[in-house]
């Protein structure tokens, strides 16, 4: 089967272009990493610039599956799950706020225009460098 078989709304869901030139402010960061899934996809887009979907998708399904196994479920299950929750509702989120671009209709994600600022926040643990968490605070 191919990726665009699978896909759950067979590719007609495109997000080429940022919706929001305007940086996401801090309260917008904070309810975009606000949920696991998000923060898989930050950190999965740290790796390469652009990826296709459906080795992606893979990615985040297996780090759910290595973090909470649950006895008897399937991987199709879970991949299909992450897939779904990406496609309805995460990328469109994450890309409205500039963080990512993807072309499901093609099978590809990068990382957005305000990629980089929300990567501080992910990463913390730079506090100290130049452009790190402690000098979006001004401190």
């Amino acid at each position: 089967m191919s990726y665009k078989e699978a896909s759950p709304n067979k590719g007609s869901r495109t997000n080429l272009k940022v919706n929001n030139s305007e940086q996401p402010s801090e309260a917008t960061i904070f309810d975009l990493l606000s949920i696991n899934r998000r923060r898989y996809v930050v950190d999965e887009l740290a790796d390469a610039d652009r990826q296709p979907l459906d080795k992606f998708v893979d990615a985040i399904a297996q780090r759910e599956a290595s973090e909470k196994p649950e006895e008897g479920e399937d991987w199709q299950d879970i991949r299909r799950t992450v897939e779904v929750s990406l496609y309805q509702t995460h990328l469109p989120k994450l890309s409205n706020a500039g963080v990512v671009r993807y072309d499901w209709t093609e099978g590809w994600i990068q990382a957005g225009e305000h990629y980089e600022r929300m990567l501080r926040y992910r990463r913390p643990a730079d506090l100290e460098s130049p452009g790190g968490l402690r000098s979006l605070f001004g401190r």
